[in-house]
């Protein structure tokens, strides 16, 4: 159907090479700035979107928060431990597919 969007890992818009998910998890890694990515095949830059950096700033307290109410209602059997892990894991392996970015215009031409 047309308008459909799947969930996959974003491709540079010049040269059609799809991002991998650890060049993503690069570039989020401080999120502290907008995140920006390069393509390592055209070197065209892209900037993270604001949506999507305002879902990344969500999704990493998660695991923290899972840990804290886990903690805090006493699940000491071990489970608390495994919950965190696959949250934790789940959520960094799904953030690549979450994040979009545009093409940097560039302000110098």
């Amino acid at each position: 159907m047309e308008g459909e969007k799947s969930i996959r890992i974003q491709n540079c818009l010049t040269c059609n090479k799809q991002f991998s998910g650890r060049e993503i998890g690069r570039s989020t890694a401080n999120l502290f700035s907008r995140p920006k990515i390069e393509c390592c095949n055209c070197g065209e830059e892209y900037k993270i979107t604001p949506c999507s950096y305002i879902l990344s700033i969500l999704l990493r307290p998660i695991p923290l928060l899972v840990v804290y109410f886990l903690l805090k209602f006493d699940f000491s059997n071990g489970s608390s431990i495994t919950i965190f892990l696959v949250i934790t894991v789940f959520i960094f392996f799904i953030e690549p597919f979450l994040a979009e970015y545009k093409k940097m215009i560039n302000e110098s031409s």
